[in-house]
């Protein structure tokens, strides 16, 4: 949620401005003497390399990540992430947004008992460390090392997060920037992923020279010698204990075998060989026809199979691959300044739009809703089919998601009603059944006089599809506990806000769970904090 002004919008700065600003930044903290090692990134793609984009595919396949990391690809795409250092179980890095802010993130060292694991199933395995780390490595190994949970990636759960930005949320796009600034730097240095989970890569050096090949298999590939694997990783190997200097003893000569005499046939297979040189030559070119017959139709049934085979695997590889891209139809200049104006206006006449999104933007022939100009925070885009035909989609991961298609009222109707959290989850304040129970935002909205983008601000928690309740209120009514719960097969989960009226404005506190039982305790843990919300 972008920051609200009571006359006007904050205003919207370019790319190349910001840009422009990060490079300013960078060359004054270098004229006062400060380290800095910013991220650049070229072109569209953040990562390139396999170790690089294998991190940044980690991050976004747990959907605690999920929601959140795209305005940290902004960020970090545009130069905002002005220092990163890496090191042994912790990163930290200085971002560029409204404010200069400090990002710290903790990282959990990798099991011992995991990463015992890991080099004995990659034992044998590599032909070279220096493939290895230039990501050129077999399937076998890039499962291992990427497997979810189990390999070298850390989870969410072995992450710690922290920003000194105002955002509730653990997961800012100031921290989204870095752990994007992450994948980036090691496409240059891979080996700091190693040093980030606290493991040595020599390791997988003995690993490899210690394994033995499989008898009668020769591996394929280039081979390393001693002193060149030496050299990769910094250490000393030594070889069977044995010195490069020191003379090997030269083998004996092997001894000749005399060659064993076949043993003479019987008299019996003799009068049959006999026998069979006896018959017709005719009788014996007929037998040969009939059997070189069978194996021509054993050949042409083996081919057909294998044909089969591989129109099925076209087939469902065919099936597999990513959905065409809706285009834009080809309105005119004029039509499609109408269609803005049209969705502008529903925007500003909605009780819920108007406060959470920021801009209708016209790009491309296509509108896209955006929550914060500045952020480029993108909740939706709407793309014409014809002149009166839309279809609806939203951001995720590189793809986008089909959601609705109608006319343009039609789909801004199904943004604003949203109740999951798809785009706010606040639709309980326009879509209430008739005799239905009141949500909680309804009673904060009607009742308290809780302004939207207060009622908003728990924006992660309504993309977890978590549902707000509440569960007390103070004597005073200016102090409102409410959980936000969703259930999944795996159990509960929970979130905690206190709504609290401060110097006659409300706002939206984020509570720490071991202090969320009640009002009392949430806010005693926030004068504490001197109201700092969690996160």
């Amino acid at each position: 949620m972008g920051r609200y002004y009571e006359s006007d919008w904050s205003p919207y700065v370019p790319v190349a401005e910001r840009r422009r600003r990060a490079a300013q930044k960078i060359a004054k903290m270098k004229k006062a003497g400060q380290d800095v090692s910013p991220v650049e990134i070229v072109g569209r793609k953040i990562a390139e390399t396999f170790w690089g984009d294998t991190w940044c595919k980690n991050l976004e396949a747990y959907s605690d990540y999920s929601n959140r990391l795209p305005r940290g690809r902004t960020y970090v795409r545009n130069g905002s992430v002005l220092d990163l250092q890496i090191e042994a179980g912790r990163v930290r890095a200085l971002v560029s947004g409204t404010d200069l802010y400090t990002v710290d993130i903790k990282i959990k060292p990798l099991p011992e008992k995991r990463w015992e694991e890991i080099t004995g199933r990659c034992a044998g395995q590599i032909d070279s460390l220096v493939e290895l780390l230039q990501g050129s490595i077999s399937k076998g190994v890039m499962e291992i090392v990427t497997r979810k949970g189990e390999g070298l990636f850390p989870s969410p759960r072995e992450i710690t997060l922290s920003c000194s930005c105002p955002d509730w949320a653990t997961m800012c796009k100031h921290v989204a920037a870095t752990l994007y600034g992450i994948g980036a730097r090691l496409d240059h240095e891979p080996e700091l992923l190693f040093t980030l989970r606290g493991v040595d890569p020599a390791d997988m050096v003995e690993a490899a020279i210690d394994q033995p090949t499989a008898a009668g298999k020769i591996r394929k590939g280039r081979v390393l010698e001693t002193d060149e694997l030496s050299s990769v990783f910094g250490v000393d190997i030594d070889m069977d204990g044995e010195s490069s200097g020191e003379a090997t003893t030269p083998l004996a000569p092997a001894k000749r075998t005399q060659r064993a005499a076949k043993p003479r046939k019987p008299a019996s297979s003799r009068e049959t060989s006999r026998k069979t040189a006896a018959i017709p030559a005719t009788r014996r070119s007929a037998a040969a026809k009939k059997t070189a017959g069978k194996k021509k139709s054993t050949t042409a049934e083996a081919t057909l199979k294998r044909a089969a085979a591989k129109k099925a695997t076209a087939i469902k590889k065919t099936s597999r691959r990513k959905p065409a891209v809706k285009k834009a139809a080809k309105l005119s200049g004029e039509e499609q300044q109408r269609l803005q104006a049209r969705a502008t206006k529903f925007v500003g006449e909605s009780l819920i739009l108007r406060e959470i999104v920021e801009e209708v933007q016209l790009a491309r022939g296509r509108l896209y809703l955006r929550r914060d100009r500045e952020d480029q925070d993108l909740m939706a885009r709407i793309t014409p089919l014809g002149p009166r035909s839309m279809l609806l989609e939203t951001p995720h991961r590189n793809s986008w998601t089909e959601h609705k298609r109608g006319q343009l009222a039609t789909v801004l109707k199904y943004v604003e009603s949203d109740t999951r959290g798809t785009f706010h989850g606040l639709g309980s304040l326009v879509a209430s059944k008739r005799g239905a129970k009141p949500s909680a935002q309804q009673i904060l909205q009607r009742d308290f006089n809780v302004p939207i983008r207060v009622l908003a601000k728990p924006e992660y928690w309504y993309s977890m599809h978590r549902k707000p309740a509440i569960a007390e209120i103070n004597d005073t009514k200016d102090r409102v506990l409410v959980r936000f719960t969703a259930s999944g097969t795996s159990g509960s989960f929970h979130g905690t806000c206190l709504y609290a009226l401060k110097d006659g404005e409300w706002g939206c506190y984020t509570i720490k769970p071991s202090a969320s039982e009640t009002i009392a305790t949430a806010e005693t843990w926030l004068n504490k904090r001197d109201w700092e919300d969690w996160g």
